[in-house]
């Protein structure tokens, strides 16, 4: 849907006056890349001028001659507008177009394969709670059920992924080290390699989502979200139903369990978390299950 020229006007206004930062993704490129409000400036043309960076030159000229969309929230409401990137004198240029379009909302989406339903209690005085469910899906990118191994770390990360590793193992009571290297192979390439990727922007600034599930064996589950969305903490134990999609009538076998959070891990930048909980509470059955299936 387009804005009025009038919406548009006021739109421009807003951006000069605020610290509004844009996220911009060029057509080819696998992830947008995020522009802080003092990279920028607009001039009353409607033209933005992407100020070249003195530590990183290069920075925006995988933009240059490319077409590009480029999106920033207007009062917590999700806009874009496509364009093409050209040179100027005063650094890369954008001519924001006549229309500016509101990002399409897409908060119901439909939990395909393998998702664990968290249970937690909401209370809103000392003798009512009502218990909220939270269903939490596989990862994009991440294979739940396969062995990790350092290879899924990239090569820039691995050295220090593996120190974070070695120093976790140095205070670690378990004894198995071979299990707990295994996830937090999973816990380093999630802190390590996902915190600079920049997320496309969706309809509504700062809505909360449901943590996803990165990795999981026989013994234990590890959730992972941006620090905002987490809503797990420390020493809390959860009860869980774990979905596996099956073939036949059925469709799905459910295994119901509980679960208690021993570690939380946070990246470097403070913006993401892991969360690692140990299963408590299982019947045999599904306990013989889960050593099957991993």
């Amino acid at each position: 849907m387009g804005l009025s020229g009038v919406e548009r006007k006021l739109v421009l206004d807003y951006l000069s006056q605020s610290q509004e930062p844009l996220t911009i993704k060029a057509d080819g490129s696998l992830f947008p890349l995020a522009v802080k409000r003092n990279q920028y400036e607009i001039l009353e043309q409607g033209i933005i001028i992407l100020k070249t960076p003195q530590e990183n030159p290069n920075k925006f000229e995988n933009f240059l001659n490319k077409n590009i969309s480029v999106q920033f929230y207007f009062n917590k409401l999700a806009l874009f507008f496509e364009t093409t990137a050209k040179n100027s004198s005063a650094g890369l240029a954008i001519v924001i177009p006549g229309e500016l379009s509101k990002v399409e909302d897409k908060n119901t989406q439909e939990i395909n394969g393998f998702y664990a339903t968290v249970f937690l209690e909401s209370r809103s005085g000392e003798k009512s709670a009502s218990r909220i469910n939270i269903d939490c899906p596989e990862s994009s990118g991440f294979s739940v059920f396969e062995k990790p191994v350092w290879d899924e770390i990239s090569e820039k990360n691995l050295e220090s992924a593996k120190n974070y590793v070695s120093a976790f193992l140095s205070s670690c009571k378990n004894e198995d080290k071979e299990t707990e290297t295994l996830r937090m192979i999973r816990i380093c390439r999630y802190l390590f390699d996902e915190t600079g990727t920049v997320s496309v922007r969706e309809s509504i600034e700062n809505r909360i989502h449901a943590p996803e599930v990165i990795y999981a064996d026989s013994n234990s589950i590890i959730f992972a979200s941006k620090k905002s969305d987490m809503q797990f903490s420390s020493g809390s134990e959860y009860a869980v139903l774990l979905h596996f999609p099956v073939e036949g009538p059925l469709k799905e076998r459910k295994v119901y369990l509980s679960c208690a959070v021993e570690s939380i891990f946070e990246s470097y930048d403070c913006t993401r978390l892991c969360v690692l909980a140990k299963f408590t509470q299982i019947k045999e059955e599904d306990e013989r299950f889960l050593k099957d299936r991993f």
